[in-house]
């Protein structure tokens, strides 16, 4: 880029926290209740994407949304 030029939203991308393959934390939290699961990420995504996940234990596919590196969370 040369000094000056303006930036537009599609040029700026957030980093990817959480790779596809990767392992990762699936939480559901309510008030009074927080249960953490491990799953598998289906897809690759930035903080505060919905990436689909797969739940290790049950093999459910699920729909969650990215918090940090390695952690998403069910709505």
């Amino acid at each position: 880029l040369r000094a000056g030029t303006v930036l537009s939203r599609d040029m700026i991308a957030l980093p990817v926290l959480v790779e596809r393959g990767q392992l990762v934390t699936i939480r559901v939290q309510r008030p009074g209740l927080r249960i953490e699961m491990k799953g598998t990420a289906l897809d690759a995504g930035s903080a505060g994407e919905r990436i689909r996940v797969r739940n290790d234990g049950s093999q459910k596919i699920l729909s969650a949304t990215v918090i940090e590196s390695g952690l998403v969370q069910i709505d």
